[in-house]
């Protein structure tokens, strides 16, 4: 084939060309769009045109996978872990410390309100834990430990003062 051959393509009821064939292929005619170019007798069908049938080739048929049962022996496939459920050297990072039963501990013996952010962030170990995020567990763990740390002290500072107003 030329390469400096010219089309003509019909399409929407107006006549667009002279173009070159990869200009014609961009457009992305159907095989029954009318199309022209020098040799051709009159209009043809573009499915017709010998240079564009790779355009309209029918895609390769997709195979279906075999059946389950087809493959008595086969195991099952591996159970995809949560993002990030193992370190950069491959091996799990041990789960930080919740202090779980301290914070529950420690809230109601000792102060309520610096209990109950202990009891909060306890709980956020775990789930961060499990959900891939190690960093994120380990740090409210600490944040944890700190809260349990105020909250003993203000026990310890309260105990002194309901003692005397218990006296009263």
């Amino acid at each position: 084939m030329d390469n400096n051959q010219y089309w003509a393509i019909a399409t929407t009821g107006e006549r667009l060309g002279p173009m070159t064939l990869e200009q014609l292929t961009a457009l992305r005619p159907r095989p029954e769009t009318p199309i022209w170019r020098q040799g051709l007798p009159d209009w043809t069908a573009a499915g017709e045109v010998e240079e564009l049938r790779g355009l309209f080739a029918p895609p390769a048929p997709v195979r279906p996978a075999p059946p389950v049962a087809a493959m008595p022996y086969a195991q099952p496939a591996p159970r995809q872990m949560p993002y990030n459920y193992q370190s950069a050297d491959n091996q799990q990072s041990p789960m930080p410390p919740t202090y779980l039963a301290w914070s529950i501990v420690a809230m109601l013996l000792c102060c309520v309100v610096t209990g109950i952010v202990a009891l909060i962030y306890s709980t956020k170990v775990s789930s961060r834990y499990y959900a891939g995020d190690y960093e994120g567990a380990r740090k409210a763990s600490e944040t944890t430990a700190i809260w349990l740390a105020v909250t003993v002290v203000c026990g310890l500072i309260a105990i002194p003062f309901q003692v005397v107003l218990s006296l009263l």
